[in-house]
């Protein structure tokens, strides 16, 4: 993943994401430098694929974060396929992380909205913790922006809608999401958008300080600052993943993560 100003070049396209195979070579930027990155190693194996976590038998591994791994898994009671965060081992490690980890999954499992991603259980098996959650099959808005660009403005401003009436339901039961962002935009079967990871937010922020809990090209003035935070940090993310839906980049660029922060903060936003 590129942090920063990073970006990636393969046949003549730009990314901010690229899975090199090893022995492969990768053509990078930042700012005006450029220059060629080649990984050499071996794969390193998830240990949990094949095996069984509760009722829940992992097939596939969609992505890791800050809180933990998330699989695509068989409820093996209903032979249903849903999507497992496991949380990671450091987290794993810390009491008060998983405490923050279950409350805030049964808050979100409280919580029923078309534009939400469902969460269904939360447990623990063999030392791990997990909660399940709706497989939306459709991916997430990042992973369509890296492979067909940006989006035509009607489908990005329906997706915006979408994501803003689920966080009007969100704020209407006292949460806040901190980590909007095309990554947390998944679509369904029918095109509906749903915001993933709601919920997580304080277990986010107690396992990544360096990015408050969220994520810099998308964070709020506030959130960077560490001051108090409602739905309308949330009204902001969404509209620099708006920009960046449209536009294929992000609203501010820089060459370190304080770089970025103090963009939010400091100077005007471009205009379309």
């Amino acid at each position: 993943h590129a942090s920063g100003g990073l970006r990636f070049f393969a046949q003549g396209k730009e990314y901010r994401k690229v899975v090199v195979p090893s022995g492969a070579e990768i053509m990078f930027a930042v700012a005006e430098a450029k220059g060629r990155l080649r990984f050499t190693g071996s794969v390193v194996r998830d240990s949990l694929l094949g095996t069984s976590l509760g009722g829940y038998k992992l097939k596939n591994r969609l992505g890791a974060g800050a809180v933990g791994v998330v699989y695509q898994a068989t409820q093996t009671s209903l032979q249903r396929d849903v999507a497992l965060k496991v949380l990671s081992a450091k987290a794993a490690a810390d009491p008060k992380a998983i405490d923050s980890f279950v409350h805030e999954a049964q808050s979100a499992g409280r919580l029923t909205h078309p534009n939400l991603v469902q969460v269904h259980d939360v447990g623990e098996s063999a030392g791990k913790h997990y909660y399940s959650m709706e497989l939306v099959p459709g991916g997430n808005l990042e992973e369509k922006l890296e492979t067909d660009g940006p989006l035509p403005w009607q489908e990005a401003v329906s997706a915006a809608r979408d994501c803003a009436l689920a966080l009007a339901f969100a704020e209407e039961h006292g949460l806040v999401h901190r980590d909007v962002k095309p990554e947390n935009l998944m679509v369904s079967e029918a095109g509906l958008v749903k915001l993933a990871d709601l919920g997580l937010a304080a277990t986010r922020e107690m396992l990544d300080g360096e990015g408050a809990g969220g994520t810099p090209h998308f964070m709020a003035p506030e959130a960077a600052l560490g001051q108090n935070m409602d739905g309308r940090a949330d009204l902001y993310s969404l509209g620099c993943s708006l920009y960046r839906l449209l536009t294929g980049e992000t609203l501010f660029t820089g060459s370190s993560v304080r770089e970025i922060l103090r963009a939010h903060q400091e100077e005007d936003p471009p205009s379309l």
